[in-house]
């Protein structure tokens, strides 16, 4: 006897199940992203908080342990752990120069962790390397987007100092020279930074992944 053939009642039932397998597929991928995103921008900002605190009260050492342990953290997790340390080794020595410069001009002074006259702090070499390690992660979504990280960069580049000089931990010398440059520096570090976060991904976030973070973003 040949094969029966299956009627379009048994096909739509079997499309429908494949589409719940995939539906329920997309949302366990969907809930694992925003999980490793949330957590990845949570140490972030606890240790960015910690690091600038400790550094208002004379005590930078405590926030760069701080970075230190969430760094280790995250590249225990990366796929490529290499690429990840090149990349935030790039980002730290782009940091330290850009953020010499103000400290030069005089435009900004530091309270505590100034090994040299006229360079940034040791505790803000340890910001940059802890920013670099949400460039994969949180910040994937602006990989392609180099205008819309400039836009943002513009704009939380000087808040985050602005908050730092809220906190204690510098003080803006000469307020308004150090907001335009830092506003100018950011709009042209950010797309500079996701570019090498494109050639340097350790993470490597699936498209569909990035897909997840770029509309959680929006």
């Amino acid at each position: 006897m040949g094969q029966r053939q299956k009627g379009p009642f048994a096909l739509d039932c079997a499309k429908l199940s494949k589409n719940q397998q995939e539906n329920k597929q997309r949302n366990s991928m969907n809930a694992t992203v925003v999980k490793r995103v949330a957590l990845n921008l949570l140490l972030f900002k606890i240790a960015w908080t910690t690091t600038a605190m400790c550094a208002a009260r004379g005590l930078p050492w405590i926030g760069v342990l701080t970075i230190a342990a969430v760094t280790a953290f995250h590249l225990v997790r990366a796929k490529d752990a290499s690429k990840e340390v090149t990349l935030i080794l790039i980002a730290a020595g782009i940091g330290l120069v850009w953020d010499s410069i103000p400290v030069a001009m005089g435009w900004i002074s530091y309270p505590s962790g100034m090994v040299f006259s006229n360079v940034a702090p040791y505790w803000i070499l340890a910001l940059w390397i802890l920013f670099a390690t949400t460039l994969n992660v949180t910040f994937d979504f602006l990989k392609g987007r180099p205008w819309l990280a400039a836009v943002l960069g513009v704009i939380f580049g000087p808040v985050s100092y602005w908050t730092g000089v809220a906190l204690g931990a510098l003080e803006f010398v000469e307020p308004r020279a150090a907001v335009i440059a830092l506003g100018v520096a950011w709009g042209i570090l950010m797309p500079l930074l996701m570019l090498l976060a494109e050639r340097f991904d350790g993470v490597e976030l699936s498209a569909a992944e990035t897909s997840v973070v770029a509309e959680g973003s929006t």
